[in-house]
């Protein structure tokens, strides 16, 4: 498209002048209401059309290319991901690249960013995670770090029956993290007098 085929047009509604364009409405409208301009907001739908175009590797479609695609834009686009500067690294900006250090995606499992869950997008910060798992590594949980591993409190509490309330109580406490998970009811109740 053409800047004079939007020019010798009469006046079009925002959702008329995205459709126009070649963008999804709620994509564009998206853009134009978190600081790009309309200009900006084409080209980035032109880039990303450029690129599906230009794709060899015969994957285009698949569940790996679409998360590969999401992941890239969350990156670019969302404000979230924006305002904490979490970006892809430069050698999986290429698709190939992205496949060849995580491959198939398993049934059932999405892209996480793990162990470190506000790094970047990158080998070594990234696994393919089950809907637990990715609930498990949020910034609201806790992480605690006993016997040798590092575990949110929903799991440590599914590992030693306790319930997770029990373990937040006998942190704030003082407890240590291996005596808040291993002490009985009992001895807890004596502590805390």
């Amino acid at each position: 498209m053409k800047v004079s085929d939007i020019s010798t047009r009469k006046k079009m509604t925002l959702k008329e002048f995205s459709e126009l364009c070649g963008v999804k409405y709620k994509t564009f409208h998206f853009r134009l209401t978190h600081g790009y301009s309309v200009f900006e907001a084409i080209t980035i739908q032109e880039e990303m059309a450029r690129s599906r175009a230009s794709t060899k590797h015969g994957m285009h479609g698949s569940a790996e290319y679409r998360t590969w695609e999401s992941m890239v834009s969350r990156c670019k686009n969302h404000p979230h991901y924006l305002r904490l500067g979490i970006t892809v690294c430069e050698k999986w900006m290429k698709f190939t690249n992205f496949f060849a250090d995580m491959g198939l995606r398993p049934d059932g499992m999405s892209l996480d960013r793990w162990p470190n869950g506000n790094g970047n997008y990158e080998p070594g910060n990234c696994r393919w995670a089950t809907p637990v798992q990715q609930s498990q590594n949020t910034s609201r949980n806790i992480n605690i770090s006993a016997f040798g591993k590092t575990q949110c409190v929903a799991e440590w509490s599914r590992e030693t029956g306790l319930d997770a309330k029990t373990i937040y109580q006998r942190l704030e406490r003082g407890y240590t993290a291996e005596q808040a998970l291993t002490a009985d009811r009992y001895e807890w109740v004596t502590h805390a007098r």
